[in-house]
């Protein structure tokens, strides 16, 4: 039964981390300095805004006012730098 007393205890997850010495310690994850594993999500999000809302915005734009599709993709390419650059300083300073 899981209500009776001694099954309790043999059942309970916190009872069983903790034990009968008390709580152990446990050491904590070795510190890494920050390197490209851990700068993809700034990446992914700032990148993600400037392909989802930007570069369409200006391409759009740039359609509609008659302007050269190198001339477009040009200025969509400097918009998606320039995103990714502000994600890339956001986890260098974060």
């Amino acid at each position: 039964m899981l209500f009776h007393h001694e099954a309790a205890e043999k059942n309970d997850v916190l009872m069983n981390s903790i034990g009968e010495t008390g709580i152990s310690q446990v050491s904590p994850a070795p510190v890494r300095p920050p390197g490209l594993r851990d700068l993809r999500l700034e990446v992914v999000q700032s990148g993600g805004l400037a392909g989802a809302f930007v570069i369409p915005a200006v391409w759009l734009t740039g359609m509609r006012g008659g302007v050269s599709h190198r001339a477009i993709a040009r200025d969509a390419l400097g918009w998606m730098v320039a995103y990714l650059a502000m994600g890339t300083v956001f986890r260098v300073l974060a």
